[in-house]
């Protein structure tokens, strides 16, 4: 009689864990499957070297010259008046590295960054976060960047914080910006 409640429990207990878990997996998979296929970089046409690039705000021109082939970043501030950043010296990941100069009339800002995130499944929480690097003169895509994410750790889910609830196909943004050098010639 013991051994029939024992498997009894074994088998109700490893049922619940299986459907607790079923949901989640699958949607994991779905996820690598999405990073595998489309993660990353992909690159249409490779931008120049050394030329500046158009931002919305300090803190995206300070995102844009992070990348060492980028000439300056070129923002307006909430004045109406417009600054270049540009790189002095120093660790790249360091805002110390980086100068704020009054705009350079002789040179103009070439390309943009324009980023985005969209949902790929409401049911599986998982999205992308997409970053599509553009010429300014035609607004043509020259390159996209595409980090897709899963949150596991929905409304209704069992994990109860055992384990991470983001997962991206990044991995990192130092991995990120040496992933975007490839993009330029």
């Amino acid at each position: 009689m013991k051994v029939k409640v024992f498997l009894f429990l074994s088998v109700f207990t490893l049922s619940l864990l299986l459907l607790a878990f079923f949901t989640p997996l699958v949607d994991f998979y779905k996820f690598s499957d999405l990073c595998r296929k489309d993660g990353g970089l992909t690159i249409y046409e490779k931008l120049d070297s050394g030329v500046g690039w158009l931002a919305d705000d300090y803190f995206s021109s300070l995102s844009d010259v992070y990348l060492k082939d980028v000439g300056f970043s070129r923002f307006k501030d909430i004045d109406g008046n417009f600054y270049d950043v540009i790189y002095v010296g120093g660790d790249r990941f360091k805002s110390s590295s980086f100068k704020k100069i009054k705009f350079n009339s002789e040179y103009d800002a070439i390309y943009y960054v324009d980023v985005g995130r969209k949902t790929i499944s409401e049911k599986s929480n998982i999205g992308v976060y997409r970053s599509s690097y553009k010429r300014i003169s035609d607004d043509k895509v020259m390159a996209v960047y595409n980090n897709y994410y899963i949150d596991l750790l929905r409304e209704g889910d069992l994990f109860f914080g055992v384990i991470p609830s983001v997962y991206t196909c990044s991995g990192g943004y130092k991995f990120f910006y040496s992933e975007l050098g490839e993009m330029f010639k």
